[in-house]
């Protein structure tokens, strides 16, 4: 075994007391001008179990692979060439197994006069290193994590075009007929004219009311489209709000009437003027007519 190192024995005792002021565990060596270990810490050992095989006198490349090739560097220390060199993140295994990361560190005991020896400090970072790692394993999986989330955005927004065209077109097709039973509607009106009869004018109304009804449908399925997409629009004109409500009225007259309920309006008598979307507004109203008579 090596004998213990006296830090008084080390001269430049600053590397040592500085060292001795971190948190990290430690073990210290003194490298002779040959390169051999002349001196070791009780620490030694413990952070590297095979130096008790360390034979007195051999250089330190053999005794510790990790320097095989930095011969010409541990020359340049001792010329004064170099001032310190460092290895981080050396990965061990220790005898039961467990992984050991090892920084080591070497530089000249006496900064004036470099050909005395070198210092070798040897920290043990593995707790450091191991959070390292957990640290680049999770942004790698946090990047995993946004990749995937950037490809769920990308088929929700692909679902949401193809939902936006499936209710467009829902919407135009349902439109057109709706459009025609209006227009036959108002044929029939004209053509019997006073022929009419009370129950044929009240299947009348209730075709009307039901087909409006539907159009309400259709104008509330689109604007909640475009307000899902940020793009409602609002078209501002002035109108009467008492004529408005009148129509709207009467839309849900027949509707009222069948299920026995009576609805009547009470309007101020000069015009209500104001500037709004009047699509809008009728959609208020009736959305507000529609649960009264549900509910």
């Amino acid at each position: 075994m090596l004998p213990p190192l006296d830090p008084k024995a080390l001269i430049g005792g600053a590397h040592v007391a500085r060292a001795f002021v971190q948190a990290h565990r430690l073990a210290y060596a003194q490298i002779a001008p040959d390169l051999s270990i002349s001196l070791a810490s009780t620490d030694f050992a413990r952070l590297l179990p095979d130096a008790g095989l360390l034979e007195q006198g051999a250089p330190l490349p053999q005794l510790l692979w990790e320097f095989v090739g930095f011969e010409d560097v541990l020359q340049n220390l001792l010329l004064g060439v170099e001032t310190t060199f460092t290895i981080e993140n050396v990965c061990r295994e220790m005898p039961g197994g467990s992984i050991t990361y090892l920084n080591f560190q070497v530089m000249p005991i006496d900064d004036e006069n470099p050909g005395a020896g070198l210092l070798l400090i040897i920290e043990d970072v593995t707790h450091s290193s191991e959070l390292e790692q957990r640290v680049a394993q999770d942004r790698n999986e946090l990047r995993l994590a946004q990749r995937a989330l950037e490809e769920a955005n990308r088929e929700l927004d692909r679902l949401g075009r193809f939902k936006s065209f499936v209710i467009s077109m829902a919407a135009h097709d349902m439109r057109s007929p709706l459009g025609v039973i209006m227009l036959y509607v108002d044929i029939l009106r004209q053509e019997l004219g006073p022929a009419i009869t009370p129950k044929l004018g009240y299947g009348l109304d209730m075709i009307m009311s039901q087909v409006n009804w539907l159009r309400g449908l259709i104008y509330d399925l689109l604007s909640m489209e475009q307000a899902e997409q940020g793009k409602l629009l609002i078209n501002l004109e002035p109108f009467n709000l008492n004529e408005l409500v009148l129509n709207v009225l009467t839309g849900f007259q027949a509707m009222a009437a069948a299920d026995r309920i009576d609805l009547a309006l009470q309007v101020p008598a000069k015009p209500v003027l104001l500037t709004a979307d009047p699509e809008r507004i009728k959609q208020v109203i009736s959305n507000l007519l529609s649960n009264a008579l549900k509910y």
